[in-house]
């Protein structure tokens, strides 16, 4: 995955970044990035760095977060989130109906 991260440097050099608006926890790291060159860095080595999803999950709870949304088929990360954190609950976004009741919950 290198080379494609490499390829992926180039066009993350490109974008004119601008620092998030509410904190974003990149699972490279488990943590908020301090600045946007660790979060571009983060970001690219998300592809191929090991996902510490269950840190992830457990430094948003920390946060706050009780609400959390998983985009796309199935449900294994809602399943894992359960286990990762006490309190925190995942909607899941697979249908457009569920993508109605999970906007319609967190709102």
């Amino acid at each position: 995955m290198r080379p494609a991260a490499e390829r992926f440097a180039e066009s993350i050099a490109a974008i004119d970044w601008q620092a998030p608006q509410i904190p974003v926890v990149q699972n490279v790291s488990a943590s908020v990035p301090a600045d946007l060159e660790t979060l571009k860095r983060d970001l690219l080595e998300q592809l191929y760095k090991p996902v510490r999803w269950v840190e992830s999950v457990q430094a948003l709870a920390a946060k706050g977060a009780t609400q959390l949304v998983e985009c796309g088929p199935g449900k294994v990360l809602a399943g894992l989130n359960k286990r990762c954190a006490e309190g925190v609950s995942t909607s899941n976004l697979n249908t457009p109906d569920a993508f109605a009741a999970a906007r319609a919950a967190l709102v």
